[in-house]
């Protein structure tokens, strides 16, 4: 009997241990959910700090095929590779790769953020970027419609370093794999290249893969290019527009929504081609026709550049030519007959004749080009210029102001003493330079637009080259400032402190070495001045080294040389890190590779100024040599002038030894 109980109770022990052990054993499904609440969690918390950071990821390329043309115009697929090794990273990765608005380089609020990060995605190989947007207000909706899944395309702006020709047989065009490339920026577009880029859904958006081969690839554009000009030619509009439509991807019904806008905008309102029905009128209404021609030649030379106003609508279909007879036709000019027996005389006559308008609204086109063209070209010395205007050529007197005096306790009688401020007068003069244009009788009778907006915008670009030339020639040759009745050379170790005993490399002590020059210059009065520097000024031959050692935080040769046990002592740390700008000048380089210069902020004290005569900042043209046989020439002019006024804003590091 004893048996019985003790095998009934081990039986219940065993019973009750086994129930226990079901009860504290896991719920298989409660797992499952808490796991899936905790990744809700983290992509909350992951999405929260997203937005907090204005941070989104995408994709810039999925390496789909593009047709694009070469230097001869004929078409080529070109295909990006993705493979390990193919796409240089150092830009996007440099945290200074801009993330722009459809490419649009011309002007800071087409910065819409810089490009945080960038790599190849393994699980999709497509090219992957995080981005981080402005906090401009101007930015906002941009970057609330990127949230809101309004904006989705993106494009990559990059150099190609090398590629091969992949073309197999049977392909229809030849295939250029790129094997080596560089992105430089990353935009977001309405309608991107490859079709397949685009701001990922929840900042990840899964992308397809396209597994087109490339006759499929190739097969698909020509058709949507072929039914783009179908639908072009029944609509009548043609040129460069539908070119463009078929460029920039537009499918066939979005290319014919656009070409319908575009034969409403151009159709005239009145027949202006073939025979002309102006009448001579009041001077309302030349001033109004010179004012639309000269809308309809700008928005012809440069669309991106120039809107087209209504004025400009009723004359978009006709040519220079057009214009030239146009202009006469107010004033009595010449018949549709002897318009069209010699388009050569019609230039001669309106260029020569006293009465045409032709000549003022050629320009007047001509002058917004130069100035388009100057102002585009680089110039980096309006960093630390000052501008001033001056009404003639005499020479300039700029006071050299020494700092302001010192407030004074007032006495128990209330007298209060009067304080000056000291100045020196530094001299420099305004110069006029000049040059002919030409253009050729081939661009106006062949109606060459792109010649026509090319010739002005490239003597605008070579103005400005020549300002810079001018400026960097006087620095590198080291010129005079006056000193009381004495001229002294404006860096001089011995009267103004203000350049080094011999060459150096850019680092912590050649850096402190100019930083405590800058805080020990004193003023006319004596005063310790105690500036900072700002810029670092610098030959091409050191903008990498300049980009190193500014970019770092740590100094990775005095880390592994620290003794300490973490590997960093503080002689590691780079005081100088993000405290300077660089600003590279390639025109320093002839001057030598070596040698460099440090310049204060013209905000605390005066560098040097640049004068213009009455305002006129970029060059004009100011008279018409006449129309000939070879063409017609316009004189340009410029007048400027540079002139150095401190030298406690500068210090300089001479040529190392040993260069030549």
């Amino acid at each position: 009997m004893p048996n019985l109980i003790n095998n009934r109770d081990q039986n219940e022990d065993k019973k009750e241990d086994e129930d226990k052990e079901k009860r504290d054993a896991p719920d298989p499904d409660e797992e499952e959910r808490e796991k899936e609440d905790e990744k809700e969690d983290d992509e909350e918390d992951k999405k929260e700090k997203e937005d907090k950071e204005r941070s989104v990821e995408l994709v810039f390329s999925t390496g789909a095929g593009v047709v694009r043309q070469d230097e001869n115009g004929k078409e080529y697929l070109e295909v990006l590779s993705l493979e390990p090794g193919a796409v240089d990273f150092s830009r996007l990765n440099s945290g200074k790769a801009p993330l722009l608005n459809s490419h649009a380089r011309d002007g800071l609020s087409n910065i819409l953020g810089v490009v945080s990060q960038a790599w190849i995605d393994p699980s999709t190989n497509h090219g992957v970027a995080k981005v981080r947007f402005s906090r401009r207000p101007d930015v906002d909706p941009i970057f609330q419609d990127v949230k809101d899944k309004i904006i989705v395309s993106t494009s990559v702006g990059y150099s190609v370093n090398a590629y091969e020709d992949a073309t197999q047989p049977g392909d229809e065009i030849p295939v250029r794999l790129i094997t080596s490339w560089t992105p430089h920026e990353i935009s977001l577009v309405g309608v991107p290249a490859d079709p397949h880029s685009a701001v990922r859904k929840k900042q990840r958006i899964e992308m397809r893969v396209m597994q087109k081969n490339t006759n499929d690839v190739i097969a698909s554009e020509r058709t949507r290019g072929l039914e783009i000009r179908k639908a072009a030619l029944a609509l009548g509009v043609g040129g460069t527009f539908v070119e463009k439509l078929i460029k920039d991807g537009d499918s066939v019904d979005e290319a014919r929504g656009k070409l319908i806008d575009e034969m409403i905008r151009v159709k005239p309102k009145h027949d202006i081609i073939g025979h002309h029905s102006f009448q001579s009128g009041s001077m309302d209404e030349v001033e109004t026709r010179k004012r639309g021609i000269e809308s309809a030649i700008l928005h012809k030379m440069a669309p991106q550049t120039y809107k087209l106003d209504d004025l400009g609508k009723r004359y978009m279909a006709s040519r220079l030519v057009d214009y030239a007879q146009m202009s006469m036709r107010g004033y009595g000019g010449m018949s549709d007959r002897e318009f069209y027996n010699a388009p050569m005389d019609t230039f001669m006559r309106a260029f020569n004749g006293g009465t045409s308008d032709f000549p003022a609204i050629l320009a007047n086109v001509l002058n917004k080009e130069l100035r388009r063209g100057f102002e585009s070209a680089p110039a980096t010395w309006q960093a630390f210029c000052r501008k001033t205007n001056v009404n003639n050529l005499k020479p300039i007197q700029r006071p050299q102001l020494g700092e302001a005096p010192l407030m004074e306790k007032v006495n128990e009688h209330g007298e209060y003493r009067r304080g000056g401020i000291s100045e020196t007068n530094q001299t420099y003069s305004l110069d006029e330079y000049g040059k002919i244009m030409s253009l050729p009788l081939r661009v106006l009778l062949d109606d060459d637009m792109n010649s026509f907006s090319r010739i002005p915008t490239l003597m605008g670009s070579a103005a400005s080259d020549f300002m810079s030339e001018t400026f960097y020639n006087l620095l590198g040759n080291n010129p005079n400032l006056r000193n009381g009745d004495k001229y002294t050379p404006l860096f001089d170790s011995n009267t103004h402190y203000n350049v080094a005993d011999s060459g150096a490399e850019i680092s912590v002590d050649s850096l402190s070495q100019a930083r405590t020059a800058f805080r020990q210059q004193k003023g006319q009065a004596g005063r310790v001045l105690n500036l900072q520097p700002k810029w670092l000024l610098l030959p091409s031959a050191l903008e990498t080294k300049a980009e190193q050692f500014l970019s770092q935080n740590l100094l990775v040769g005095q880390i592994a040389n620290a003794t300490s046990p973490q590997g960093i002592s503080l002689s590691s740390y780079n005081p100088f890190a993000n405290k300077l700008t660089p600003i590279v000048e390639p025109r320093l380089d002839q001057f030598s590779k070596t040698a460099w210069y440090v310049v204060g902020d013209m905000d605390r004290i005066d560098i040097c100024e640049v004068a213009y005569l009455n305002g006129m900042e970029s060059p004009i043209i100011i008279s018409r040599d006449g129309f000939s046989s070879s063409g017609v020439e316009w004189r340009i002019n410029h007048f400027f002038g540079f002139g150095f006024l401190e030298y406690r804003s500068w210090f300089m590091f001479k040529k190392m030894k040993g260069e030549k």
